[in-house]
Order: structure tokens, then sequence, then C-alpha cells
């Protein structure tokens, strides 16, 4: 094989270890994108799930893996920080405030 033929290899090698790259990048934004999506309509089990089963496929290279990692334990969070619904919301809110009625509690909510 000529030396030329060798470049010609190598810079086909580059490019193409590249664009993989770039398709993982984009797959990511993707699967990113979709899971931002489901938990702004608040379906947030099914976002942690989109990065589940993101997470379960090897192919990632570690930064995107740990940024998959970080959506999934943002999600998580969110769930722990806002677990209780409207219901229970107002039950522990009238614990602690005094006379608190039900269109006060609506007005705050909007």
């Amino acid at each position: 094989m000529t030396e030329s033929a060798k470049m010609k290899l190598k810079r086909l090698f580059a490019v193409s270890a590249c664009l993989a790259v770039g398709m993982n990048c984009l797959a990511q934004q993707n699967i990113i994108e979709k899971a931002n999506q489901l938990e702004l309509k608040g379906s947030f089990q099914e976002a942690a799930g989109v990065l589940t089963n993101a997470l379960a496929d090897q192919t990632f290279p570690v930064a995107q893996r740990n940024q998959l990692e970080f959506e999934l334990d943002r999600l998580e969070r969110i769930r722990k920080d806002f677990s209780l619904t409207k219901e229970e919301l107002f039950a522990e809110l009238t614990k602690s405030v005094n006379d608190l009625t039900t269109s006060e509690f609506e007005q705050w909510i909007a």
C-alpha cells in the first residue's frame, strides 16, 4: 500500500470516527429533548423511562452517559421535592396557616 493510500485510509477512518461521535451526540440530544418534552407535560415516569432506556445503550461515551444520568437524577430530585398532591399540600398548609381558605390556596397556586 502506498503512503498516499495509507493517508487516505487514515483520513477516512478519522472522518468515520467523527461521524459516529456526532451521531451519538445527536441521538443523546434527541433523547434529552424527548425527556424534557415529557417532563413539561407532567409525564415524569415516561421521561425517566426514556432516559433509563438510553442508558442501557452501552455505545454512548462516558461524557454523554454522564449527561443522561444527570437528567435522570434531576427528574428524581424534582419528584422528591414535589411529592405532594394538591390535596395533600392543602392539608399540610392548613396545619401551619391559620384560616387558610380554598380560594386563597387556589390564588397561591395560580
